[in-house]
């Protein structure tokens, strides 16, 4: 029969399973199917075998199957020869002879038409016809057209003119229209619009963009500086800290000094650590040196851990700096942790401030202090010799504890000296106190009024420590609630609470003592109330 109209390949995907492959094109004998797995040629009756043959198609056996997602090629290459038959003179002409015979030729002319298929084609008419040629094949080349465009050459794609002037214009930061402006980026929302890379990565300023390198080596004080100098120049930017590898830390020399609003923000105290190396006493790693006349407000420390290599200096001062949101930071290894002063300091909150190993504070107001009120403690550790300190000619309204934890204090938990009106301490806890742990000990001319203390666990280390005491320099302490307090151990004969005389007022009530001997207050005063109290003795 004629050979019909045919592809003469079938294309199929490996499973690791399937092993017979059917085509549906003739050839003339079967030594004239060939199979490809991969682009890698088989042995025919070593790999594979042809089931069968037929001018409408066979199938072929390949063995084993074909692993999963193989790429597998079966196709007819007709040999151009002509072998057989040989028609002899006065001999038969048979049809099946001559079918034969004009099929395999007209099989191996259907291979010379799909092959010439797969070829580019040059325009026709084109004057280039018969003369364009391709260059040998190799690694790492792409073909294009010459400068003359009358022939096409190979090039190396790592020395290609453009490919080379575009890894130049990416490489170049300086540049208009070069580095990352070359990039786009989008976010995947319809509403989303266009942007570059170069804009996207200018929304946060890394202290890495300017040389820091947090690998406990490099000095890091020029380059975490220069960043801070430049977020000044925007408007409340945010400096960013990446994080360090385990044990390696961010070294300054110097102090950071900081004379505006700006947001310094880690990826966690133990991500990010700034240690100063080698600084003096009265140093601050961290220095909010602000000017009232400034106004200089919305500052946020998030996330990191202060500390230095000596103990001498101090962690973050803040002065002249209102509504300061501090949260997540650790102080540790200090003198003193957090200092505030100023005439403009006010409206601070502190969340998750913890600190270990300091010698003096972990938040101390300066003497003299008079910024403002309203500052917030949540959450937060104190250690040191007087974890809180606020001394005699400090002023300020309203200071709040919630949640707080007063550990292993030498002389104070807290010490208030000053002039507060709304001092309010709940749900805190104390342990390990050396000394007296709430002092509430105005001065002369100076007062506490508005004080609550309720909700608050007090156990301390030493058989002299008295865990509150109100007055004995000279001021008063006015409105005072202490409330739903829990106490394991009280020094002093007893006495839950210390009055010394200087104008003390308010309410002792609703408080438990573990231990039996313990009494609400040292002695009766006039304009102290005293009722519904329990130890373990009794009512």
């Amino acid at each position: 029969m004629p050979v019909p109209e045919q592809t003469p390949v079938a294309t199929f995907t490996g499973n690791g399973v399937t092993t017979d492959f059917p085509f549906a094109w003739g050839a003339s004998a079967s030594s004239h199917v060939v199979v490809e797995v991969d682009g890698v040629e088989l042995v025919q009756g070593v790999d594979y075998t042809v089931l069968s043959i037929g001018d409408a198609g066979g199938t072929v056996r390949i063995t084993p199957a074909p692993v999963l997602d193989a790429a597998i090629s079966v196709f007819r290459r007709t040999p151009l020869e002509r072998v057989d038959p040989d028609y002899q003179e006065g001999g038969p002409f048979k049809a099946e002879t001559v079918d034969f015979d004009f099929n395999t030729l007209w099989r191996a002319l259907q291979e010379i038409g799909y092959t010439v298929s797969l070829v580019p084609k040059l325009p026709v008419g084109s004057p280039l016809a018969g003369t364009v040629r391709f260059p040998p094949p190799g690694a790492g080349y792409f073909l294009r057209w010459n400068a003359a465009g009358n022939a096409i050459e190979a090039v190396d794609v790592e020395t290609a003119a453009s490919v080379s002037t575009l890894k130049a214009d990416l490489a170049d930061p300086d540049s208009v229209g070069h580095g990352a402006n070359l990039v786009a980026f989008k976010q995947p929302s319809a509403a989303a619009v266009g942007r570059t890379v170069h804009d996207k990565l200018r929304e946060r300023i890394s202290v890495r963009d300017f040389g820091a390198k947090g690998d406990a080596v490099h000095d890091d004080t020029t380059a975490i500086q220069a960043a801070v100098d430049y977020a000044r120049t925007k408007q409340n930017a945010e400096v960013y800290f990446p994080p360090h590898e385990p044990g390696q830390f961010y070294a300054t020399t110097a102090p950071i000094v900081i004379d505006g609003p700006v947001t310094i923000r880690g990826d966690g105290p133990n991500a990010v650590l700034l240690l100063g190396v080698g600084l003096s006493a009265g140093q601050y790693v961290l220095d909010f040196d602000c000017v009232a006349v400034d106004v200089v407000e919305h500052i946020e420390l998030l996330g990191f851990t202060v500390r230095s290599d000596n103990g001498a200096p101090n962690g973050i001062r803040l002065k002249n700096a209102a509504y300061v949101l501090t949260k997540d930071v650790r102080l540790y290894g200090l003198n003193r942790g957090i200092v505030l002063e100023g005439t403009r300091t006010f409206s601070n909150h502190f969340e998750n401030v913890n600190s270990y190993a300091l010698t003096e504070n972990t938040v101390r107001f300066e003497p003299g202090f008079s910024g403002g009120g309203h500052f917030n403690f949540i959450g937060c550790t104190f250690t040191g010799d007087t974890g809180f300190y606020f001394p005699s000619t400090a002023a300020a309204d309203s200071i709040n504890f919630n949640g707080c934890n007063f550990e292993q204090c030498v002389t104070n938990s807290l010490f208030v000296g000053g002039s507060c009106r709304g001092l309010s301490i709940v749900g805190c806890r104390t342990e390990g106190c050396d000394g007296d742990d709430f002092q509430i000990n105005p001065g002369a001319g100076e007062a506490v009024e508005g004080l609550v203390i309720s909700g608050t666990s007090f156990t301390t280390d030493s058989s002299a420590s008295i865990p509150i005491t109100l007055g004995g320099a000279g001021g008063t302490v006015r409105g005072f609630s202490i409330t739903g307090n829990q106490v394991e151990f009280a020094g002093l004969g007893g006495s839950f609470v210390k009055l010394n005389g200087d104008g003390e007022s308010g309410i002792v009530a609703g408080n438990s003592f573990a231990q039996s001997n313990t009494t609400p207050i040292s002695a009766r005063r006039a304009g102290v109330v005293v009722f519904g109290n329990e130890n373990s003795s009794g009512k």
